[in-house]
């Protein structure tokens, strides 16, 4: 999925649960049954699915990783439609 629409709302759906390993320092969806352990960039992404915007997120990491925000939303855009049809996230539209 790419071209997500302005003002969608990103949110980790109701069965998952975000934790992070102490030991490995990832960040990972906990839900029914299965783990998944995320990257540092997608756990980056993951941790701010928390019901704002794609464009928040987006200029959130880019302000973080200080890249620009064109750079980073392919890449937003493409985790956030891959997890959104596993399942794990939600989408709000505006």
């Amino acid at each position: 999925m790419s071209g997500l629409v302005a003002g969608t709302r990103v949110k980790l759906a109701a069965k998952v649960r975000l934790r992070h390993d102490a030991p490995s320092g990832q960040v990972m969806l906990v839900f029914p049954e299965s783990v998944l352990a995320l990257n540092g960039p997608a756990g980056a992404i993951a941790v701010l699915c928390d019901g704002r915007t794609v464009e928040e997120i987006v200029v959130a990491l880019a302000a973080k990783f200080q890249v620009s925000a064109e750079q980073l939303r392919g890449d937003v855009d493409l985790f956030v439609g891959r997890l959104s049809e596993r399942g794990l996230l939600e989408l709000s539209p505006p």
